[in-house]
């Protein structure tokens, strides 16, 4: 990335990553690759300075998807070992294109349990 940064994206961005990489459904690849523009490098390499306030949350879910090359079943690893909630879909990494119903659903059920009032 970095090589490409400097060759094409005037050493500070990349080149968008192809929705065929992340396995978004073929109905929606050539639109998700129009959508898509160059991304900052830095974001690629900057650690994240987290300030605790996650600790105060409550309600957490996690939901992955499970592409092949996902890099992000460590997180989803993780994030059971804190106690999260946790659910995978059998998708690409664009669920709200690939399974839109069911992660409404999700959202939703999340979304009432952090408001169901506790007396």
């Amino acid at each position: 990335m970095r090589q490409q940064a400097r060759k094409t994206g005037d050493g500070w961005k990349v080149n968008p990553i192809p929705a065929e990489v992340f396995r978004v459904n073929s109905r929606d690849c050539a639109w998700v690759n129009a959508k898509c523009t160059p991304h900052p490098l830095a974001c690629f390499e900057q650690r994240i300075r987290l300030t605790g306030g996650l600790d105060g949350i409550r309600d957490i879910t996690h939901i992955l998807t499970d592409w092949e090359g996902s890099p992000m079943p460590a997180a989803h690893e993780r994030a059971k070992a804190k106690g999260w909630k946790t659910h995978t879909m059998p998708c690409g990494h664009d669920v709200m294109l690939d399974l839109p119903e069911e992660l409404t659903r999700e959202l939703l059920a999340g979304s009432s349990r952090r408001s169901t009032p506790t007396h």
